[in-house]
């Protein structure tokens, strides 16, 4: 899939070292999906890949956290630029297949793809409570709150919500599925939890990526089952029973 250009929204920091990026987009994305995106004269040589924050009125958008030369490159651009992307890449949440009570459980950024998520999975009838863990500064949990019946937050600071972690404040008993973006330590206790429990879990699974489409293997991830699955081409999200965490 070739990468098109998209003229820049907004592109605004709404925490510490967290951005706020929209484009005009007309496509359509599931949730969960990802783009790869580059400045055009990016000196970092490859994309990054960042997931769907939202998608409404023609415009789509991505939260991400400025921490390194590519994703600096992206703060420094201004309503108006141009930017380079493609997508919508992976296999997403399976959001139709889900019914009843459903846990969202995001770490850090990882709550950008939850929104979208909450969106889809309110319209269609869904009851859905977040679990959103943080350091510190709590963002874009109001939002999340439009699309759902509760917002449990964690902070490590104790700055909001409950100090500690959000694997302290989460169970999955009484759900039907549990959703997971979250750095690696967590996805694995919740995926764990939900084992316990005999809840189906799906992992949206962070890892390092070069091209986005499967083609150079160094976003592997090793599987209960044995062998590996791209991260990129076959995820980003696994059943949370299939990923093996201590390869």
């Amino acid at each position: 899939m070739p990468f098109e250009t998209a003229r820049i929204i907004t592109n605004s920091r709404i925490s510490d070292k967290i951005y706020e990026l929209s484009v005009e987009f007309s496509g359509k994305c599931n949730p969960g999906q990802f783009f790869m995106l580059r400045a055009p004269e990016a000196k970092s040589l490859l994309p990054r890949p960042l997931a769907v924050c939202d998608l409404e009125s023609g415009a789509l958008t991505f939260v991400y956290q400025a921490v390194g030369r590519g994703t600096g490159e992206l703060a420094a651009m201004r309503a108006g630029d141009i930017l380079q992307l493609n997508g919508p890449l992976g296999n997403g949440f399976p959001t139709c297949d889900l019914h009843g009570y459903i846990a969202l459980v995001s770490g850090g950024v990882g709550i950008a793809p939850m929104l979208y998520t909450a969106k889809k999975l309110t319209e269609k009838g869904c009851a859905v409570h977040a679990y959103c863990g943080f350091k510190d500064d709590a963002f874009l949990a109001d939002k999340l709150g439009e699309y759902c019946k509760r917002v449990s937050i964690a902070t490590e600071s104790g700055k909001a919500g409950t100090k500690g972690l959000a694997t302290e404040i989460f169970s999955p008993q009484g759900f039907g599925a549990v959703l997971c973006c979250a750095p690696e330590a967590m996805a694995k206790i919740i995926a764990g939890q939900c084992i316990s429990a005999n809840i189906p879990s799906y992992i949206s699974m962070e890892a390092k990526m070069a091209c986005g489409i499967g083609a150079c293997l160094v976003c592997a991830c090793a599987m209960k089952s044995g062998g590996f699955l791209r991260c990129c081409k076959d995820g980003p999200v696994f059943r949370g029973g299939e990923v093996d965490f201590d390869a």
